[in-house]
């Protein structure tokens, strides 16, 4: 799970996202959502009064994919 959230006009019908897709919050608390994982899917926007229960394992903001690549002796 990377993040998933309730619409409060539909309580109970969670959207959850993949971890490819992220997340913002804008002026007022306005919670945008972006599909990283589809280049075709616009992004949504919910309002503040229209969005209640984030919850998620990653920080907002784009995800960025950073390997590590390391040997030990």
């Amino acid at each position: 799970m990377a993040f998933r959230f309730t619409e409060t006009q539909y309580p109970g019908q969670d959207h959850s996202h993949s971890d490819n897709d992220w997340f913002e919050f804008g002026p007022s608390g306005i919670l945008g959502v972006h599909y990283g994982g589809d280049p075709k899917r616009d992004s949504e926007y919910y309002s503040p009064n229209a969005w209640t229960d984030l919850k998620t394992d990653q920080p907002p903001g784009p995800i960025t994919h950073n390997p590590v690549w390391g040997f030990f002796a």
